[in-house]
């Protein structure tokens, strides 16, 4: 069995036990969800309610935003930044220069726009043809 990525050449079995953690930030709750990293920015929702954008440097807090319950990990595509709450909305970031910007214009937010989800619409199911499922 091999136990190494033969692409890695940084961390290997040698020298992955002088790791050390680089920074940390403390929210005002759990953070049970996954961060997204977009241009230098770590995005993180914390169980106090509250979106994070932390520079990935550094760790420390470029903005937040108070969404409500935060039960979804950020994701980010074409220069916003998606986070899902508790109170039925999608919350929607713009990024600085459409997702282009450095770290030091991240720390100017646009204001969210909460999208309401459509319930009217209805899930496509997925269909399963000789062993291939066809979505």
């Amino acid at each position: 069995m091999q136990r190494m990525n033969p692409f890695e050449n940084v961390l290997h079995v040698h020298n992955v036990k002088n790791l050390k953690v680089k920074w940390s930030y403390t929210t005002g709750g759990n953070v049970g969800t996954s961060p997204a990293v977009a241009n230098g920015v770590v995005y993180v929702g914390s169980a106090d309610g509250n979106v994070y954008a932390l520079n990935a440097s550094t760790g420390a807090k470029l903005w937040s935003y108070h969404a409500g319950g935060i039960d979804s990990s950020p994701a980010v595509a074409n220069g916003v930044v998606y986070v899902g709450s508790a109170d039925g909305n999608l919350y929607a970031f713009r990024l600085p220069d459409g997702g282009q910007s450095k770290q030091a214009t991240a720390s100017q937010r646009s204001a969210p726009k909460a999208l309401r989800p459509d319930f009217s619409l209805k899930p496509s199911k997925p269909v399963a043809t000789q062993s291939v499922a066809k979505l």
